[in-house]
């Protein structure tokens, strides 16, 4: 919705992961290295994951940006 609010499109070679909270904080998920894993095996090139999860997704050889909120991730998404 951000995007096409903004008209501004997102980069196809991202992936996002976390579950936003009514007060729009990005929570950790569980298994996060094994998404990680699976979203560089499948060629993505930049993850935005919760902060709780940075240490799972480095490594992987892709891009990890980490976010505490809803408006970090659009941030990085959409500059």
């Amino acid at each position: 919705m951000a995007s096409a609010f903004r008209d501004r499109p997102l980069d196809p070679g991202s992936v996002v992961l976390g579950e936003v909270g009514l007060g729009g904080e990005v929570r950790a998920v569980r298994h996060a290295a094994r998404r990680v894993g699976e979203a560089a095996r499948l060629g993505f090139a930049r993850l935005v994951v919760p902060r709780g999860n940075v240490e799972e997704a480095r490594g992987a050889g892709v891009e990890v940006a980490g976010v505490a909120t809803l408006g970090e991730a659009l941030a990085v998404l959409l500059g």
